[in-house]
């Protein structure tokens, strides 16, 4: 009998677990956080990779466009996440899934901004932020104030300048539609967004080698899970608000990292069963979407080497 309970908001900031200690102390259960629009899928055929994948090509060309700009974003959320999880997690196979070792870690990928997961909530956060940009010149203004600040600085002090890019909202707007279509697919998710949902997944010996641990990352299924290893689903109604924050007893995490399962796939990780590494954007020099006013902010403020630097034409920039 798979357990079915349901909480509200309120319900939730008070427990401390989602299912029974039958379940809660099985050492061989996992749990994965998703929501209504998963739950379809993972009750049909089971935990199969997600069914939103959009592909590594729009998360690097909108990455792109941030660097092209020499921007970091508004909400640490959008441009932050997709460079640090996004464009690494685009890379594993498509046929990938995230679990926790405890039921009440990571409910934050149950609520609404989560819709579709996180390679979807950070894509719409940076593409927003991007909206934010391009319809505020009080926004581009300081951008650029703070680049001529951060660069004015550092040659002031022998340093080598950092870029200053004077975007063009022209050229900027011009890449940045490309990308509407992707971000109203994933737009449409949030807006389809019933309620979160909290599987417990209990586990096989033989489930072990498509699986491994990855520290505060989680554990990464890289194989096919079918529904019969479903044993709990917790309906979480969050009312549109963000999920408690819940942290894990010394005793919950010491008991799981000495388990059977956890020994299991740890050897797996260590033997490399996936690539981690993270993708990344092109690093060669992009292609201003503006003009890159750097070396007259340096001539205008640097020192005696910094200005013997720029008349020998070999120019070394601080890149971020």
């Amino acid at each position: 009998m798979i357990e079915q309970p349901s909480y509200s908001i309120d319900v939730l900031q008070i427990t401390d677990r989602l299912f029974s200690a039958e379940l809660e102390d099985d050492p061989w259960v996992l749990y994965h956080a998703t929501s209504s629009l998963a739950e379809p899928q993972i009750d049909s055929i089971g935990f199969a990779g997600t069914p939103f994948s959009i592909g590594l090509d729009p998360i690097t060309r909108l990455v792109n466009i941030y660097r092209r700009i020499n921007w970091c974003g508004i909400h640490s959320d959008g441009y932050g996440a997709l460079t640090a999880f996004a464009l690494t997690r685009s890379t594993y196979p498509h046929c990938h899934t995230w679990f926790r070792e405890a039921s009440m870690r990571s409910l934050i990928y149950a609520q609404k901004s989560f819709a579709g997961g996180e390679v979807a909530m950070s894509f719409r956060q940076a593409y927003e932020d991007l909206q934010h940009f391009i319809s505020s010149s009080e926004i581009q203004a300081g951008h650029l104030e703070r680049q001529i600040n951060e660069c004015s600085s550092l040659v002031r002090r022998d340093g080598a300048p950092s870029r200053v890019i004077r975007v063009n909202i022209e050229l900027l707007t011009a890449e940045f539609q490309s990308l509407h279509p992707v971000y109203e697919l994933l737009r449409v998710l949030v807006q389809d967004y019933k309620y979160g949902v909290v599987y417990a997944v209990k586990l096989r010996p033989e489930d072990a080698v498509v699986l491994s641990a990855h520290g505060g990352n989680g554990i990464l299924c890289t194989g096919t899970l079918p529904p019969d290893r479903i044993a709990g689903k917790a309906i979480l109604h969050l009312d549109d608000q963000p999920a408690p924050w819940k942290t894990d007893s010394i005793e919950k995490l010491l008991a799981w990292s000495t388990s059977e399962l956890y020994r299991s796939i740890a050897a797996n990780a260590r033997k490399g069963n996936v690539d981690v590494a993270p993708a990344r954007a092109s690093r060669k020099t992009p292609d201003w979407l503006g003009e890159d006013i750097s070396l007259q902010i340096a001539r205008q403020y640097g020192t005696p080497s910094i200005l013997q630097m720029l008349d020998s034409g070999n120019i070394i920039y601080n890149e971020w």
